[in-house]
């Protein structure tokens, strides 16, 4: 087969046949495809897109190229996939408090990608916490709390693995069809009944611009139903971190609040949201409103933190060990005023230039570290207030943490903040 042909067809904006689509796919996952030609079809498929039967066909290629998840019969199972912010640990909260509502939860998350925190690193950061585990022990840890969150081994969906990293790499992370296409071919996988899609909108997600965003959730609920899976989605705000902890060991932190029934009242209100879509798609419930107020009773009764705890001991974590012995300092408000937020991305960027992020070398993130982020878009605040709290070690980062956050800050122009939550899309 000639690889480059094919680029060159996507490029000048043509459409692929399904025998082409298919073959590209399966040649870059067997390898006789190169990482060169991937990268290129990767660049082409950002600029021209692909249409609807050349992304059916690309993701189900992409199933096609590994092995399904095989777990016992019970309970439904139901999965969560957001399209990534600034603080994004719903993930955290929401697969335990979902298994204590009665669902069965098999998680499949990544690592950060470009400017977003990644699930598996907010795990990392609990010592002894594994995300890699045969595909025979995943019907018992399942068994043991109801849910699991793991990386995605070897022989599934390896050509999604394989995408996902290039990416990354190739600066093609906001293409909508290859988000959708990697989002649905590990779901669908996972053999999953129904599934929620938060689809992020603002400044820290993304897609920044309204159309985009937009565009991203009616594919992402377009294609689930195409592959005949329950999907409902969620349009919630991203241009302001979801909760107020960014880094990894303080979002796990944080979500333990949550879990316990206290925390920030967004991350309990998405939680909810979200989590009662689910429910009622999967029919454990009988609408949104009966699933939501299951969520609400887990939480408040602290049957979700009790899962969450049987399911991170079941995968090796101990919590009693998580460590927040970063340093502190302050930072204050250069001015007085409306608080608004120009880029969310731009706290992100602070938590990294700290070590939070997983670097481009591929060096782990430092578990400790982040940013606090105490003040909310739209309030009104004086010169020298606190608005947010920098952990560091050893002042690694620091100064370029606090450019970053006053980046981040507009009370020139403040923008009003989203609603949380934007909206929703059904099939």
């Amino acid at each position: 087969m000639d690889a480059a042909a094919l680029v060159r067809i996507k490029r000048d904006g043509g459409a692929l046949s399904s025998d082409q689509v298919r073959a590209f796919v399966m040649g870059c996952t067997d390898g006789s495809i190169g990482e060169g030609p991937a990268a290129a079809m990767l660049m082409a498929i950002l600029f021209q897109g692909l249409d609807n039967q050349e992304l059916a066909v690309w993701t189900e290629a992409m199933i096609d190229s590994g092995d399904r998840l095989d777990l016992p019969d019970g309970p439904p199972l139901v999965d969560k996939h957001s399209t990534g912010g600034v603080g994004d640990k719903l993930s955290l909260v929401l697969a335990p408090a979902l298994a204590a509502a009665g669902a069965r939860v098999p998680m499949i998350s990544g690592r950060a990608l470009g400017h977003t925190g990644g699930t598996l690193c907010k795990l990392e950061s609990i010592p002894g916490f594994q995300v890699e585990h045969a595909p025979e022990d995943l019907g018992k840890l399942l068994g043991v709390a109801g849910f699991f969150i793991i990386a995605q081994g070897p022989t599934l969906v390896p050509g999604d693995r394989l995408f996902y990293g290039l990416r990354n790499a190739t600066a093609t992370v906001e293409s909508v069809p290859l988000i959708a296409s990697s989002i649905l071919s590990k779901k669908h996988a996972e053999g999953l009944a129904a599934l929620v899609l938060d689809i992020k909108a603002g400044s820290g997600s993304s897609f920044v611009e309204e159309e985009q965003s937009l565009a991203l959730a009616k594919g992402l609920v377009g294609l689930g139903a195409q592959l005949g899976i329950r999907t409902v989605g969620i349009r919630s705000a991203m241009d302001q971190p979801l909760g107020q902890m960014v880094g990894n060991a303080l979002e796990v932190r944080e979500s333990i609040d949550c879990l316990e029934g206290s925390g920030p009242a967004d991350l309990r209100q998405l939680t909810v949201v979200l989590g009662g879509a689910l429910l009622a798609a999967a029919g454990l419930a009988d609408d949104d409103a009966g699933g939501e107020a299951q969520i609400s009773r887990v939480l408040d009764s602290g049957q979700a933190r009790e899962v969450f705890g049987r399911g991170i001991s079941a995968q090796g974590g101990r919590l009693e060990e998580l460590a927040l012995e970063a340093k502190t300092e302050d930072w204050c408000s250069p001015a007085s005023g409306v608080l608004g937020i120009r880029d969310c991305r731009e706290i992100s960027y602070a938590s990294a230039a700290l070590g939070g992020l997983r670097d481009g070398n591929g060096t782990p993130p430092d578990p400790a570290v982040g940013i606090e982020w105490l003040g909310r878009a739209g309030d009104e605040v004086q010169a020298g207030q606190i608005l947010a709290r920098i952990h560091h070690r050893e002042s690694r980062g620091l100064k370029e943490a606090r450019a970053r956050l006053a980046q981040a800050i507009d009370f020139e122009n403040p923008r009003p903040p989203l609603p949380l939550i934007i909206g929703r899309l059904d099939p």
